[in-house]
């Protein structure tokens, strides 16, 4: 139920944390604590450990939660820009290098990270979320009208991409829900977006004679095979 907040302009995280009604302020980390800090990306895992993307050294620290507090690592380094993060219940961690083009993924190995690239070639990629089946979705911020989020699928060769949703202008923001809809963040539009993939659709047509045509008519919906399914 705690609350974190990546207050980039003054360099800090902020941690609302519940109380009798309402929150309790404090300051998770500082440039004070963690050296310059820009902060961009943030993520929590299941564990309540914390990654920070800090774009100020294109790293992303690992604040790990001890009896005495966190402890702070380095999960991921050369993330250049590292705007979006994402951890999953395997505590992979997923980022997107702005920068760089591209996606990044640190896999826990020992005592530290094995790190990969999952894609490159993006446009600014901005925000990323991973659901429970291990499926990325990745926002591009700058590509036009033509910005994209595209999904990477994991195959037994790496991950497969596929596109989403186009024609969002600078989508700063990606979300997924335990039944896979996603949330989409435009900046340009100041405008919050469901892609509903859950829900069937449903049409509705005003009531008609035998034989006549509605005046509601023509309705229409889109389908897509996801894969083969």
């Amino acid at each position: 139920g705690n609350v974190y907040i990546a207050d980039s302009r003054n360099q800090q995280v902020l941690k609302e944390s519940l109380s009798a009604g309402g929150y309790l302020q404090s300051v998770f980390a500082n440039s004070a604590t963690s050296g310059p800090l820009t902060v961009e990306g943030l993520a929590a895992d299941g564990s309540g450990n914390i990654y920070i993307g800090n774009a100020a050294n294109a790293e992303v620290y690992k604040e790990t939660l001890t009896a005495n507090g966190y402890t702070q690592s380095t999960a991921v380094t050369s993330a250049f820009c590292p705007e979006g993060v994402a951890v999953d219940a395997n505590g992979n961690v997923y980022v997107a290098g702005e920068c760089g083009g591209q996606v990044l993924k640190a896999t826990p190995s020992g005592s530290g990270y094995t790190q990969s690239v999952i894609a490159s070639g993006l446009n600014q990629p901005d925000g990323v979320a991973v659901d429970g089946s291990g499926n990325l979705y990745v926002s591009e911020y700058n590509n036009g009208n033509n910005s994209l989020v595209v999904k990477e699928s994991p195959s037994a060769s790496g991950y497969v991409q596929s596109p989403v949703a186009g024609g969002i202008f600078e989508v700063q923001g990606v979300a997924v829900d335990g039944s896979g809809n996603l949330y989409l963040a435009a900046w340009t539009n100041g405008q919050v977006m469901k892609l509903d993939f859950a829900d069937a659709p449903s049409l509705s047509f005003a009531t008609t004679p035998p034989g006549f045509t509605s005046a509601d008519s023509p309705q229409t919906i889109t389908l897509w095979n996801d894969g083969n399914e």
